[in-house]
């Protein structure tokens, strides 16, 4: 049974139907001026970390670079971009120097506790587990296995009322007042019709 706009009711769909597949994952011992480089040329805001077997053990953010940068950087009272933070780290190769707090490899700054879901997890399960996480993804596992990966805006398009994307219904929206604009034109061109006959 269908819903609003031809998607599927809400209690039918599961994390499967809505999750974005081919991720990107990264490993622990990777450094993080690589990661760094690899978030700003993937366009992407974080990946989900992976052991030698290929399982979950953690996910990684430009939060976490930003936030291992910011100790790299002298107080001024001015917060520097991720950008400006960025360079810091690919301008001196990632290297830790004497003094510095910063750690080098993604272990040092991956969260562990990672809250996943399967690909049978009703969506609505999903909204809920991230309103009461407050996290805005969701990693789904096969086996331990990252396959896939649900934001809030992909769980907020199932409900009804949300409007899907145009790949999504294969066309744009109908417009609906040109029809009406139409049927009221029609009985002036009778008029001057009419008028022109007289």
């Amino acid at each position: 049974m269908e819903g609003l706009h031809g998607l599927p009711q809400v209690d039918m769909l599961r994390a499967k139907d809505i999750m974005a597949t081919g991720i990107i994952t990264v490993r622990p011992e990777m450094l993080i001026r690589d990661l760094a480089q690899l978030l700003v040329e993937k366009d992407i805001s974080g990946a989900p970390v992976v052991d030698a077997a290929g399982r979950l053990v953690g996910v990684v953010s430009k939060t976490d670079v930003l936030n291992a940068s910011l100790k790299r950087t002298e107080p001024t009272g001015v917060a520097p971009s991720f950008f400006r933070l960025l360079d810091s780290y690919l301008e001196e190769g990632g290297e830790e120097t004497p003094g510095s707090a910063a750690p080098g490899q993604v272990d040092d700054i991956m969260t562990r506790d990672v809250v996943t879901a399967t690909e049978d997890t009703p969506v609505h399960e999903l909204a809920r587990s991230m309103a009461e996480r407050r996290i805005r993804r969701l990693i789904v596992t096969r086996d331990q296995r990252p396959i896939g990966l649900i934001t809030v805006m992909a769980v907020l398009r199932t409900y009804p009322g949300a409007t899907p994307e145009p790949a999504a219904t294969g066309a744009a929206p109908r417009p609906r007042k040109a029809a009406p604009a139409r049927r009221r034109a029609a009985p002036k061109a009778r008029k001057k019709a009419v008028a022109r006959r007289r």
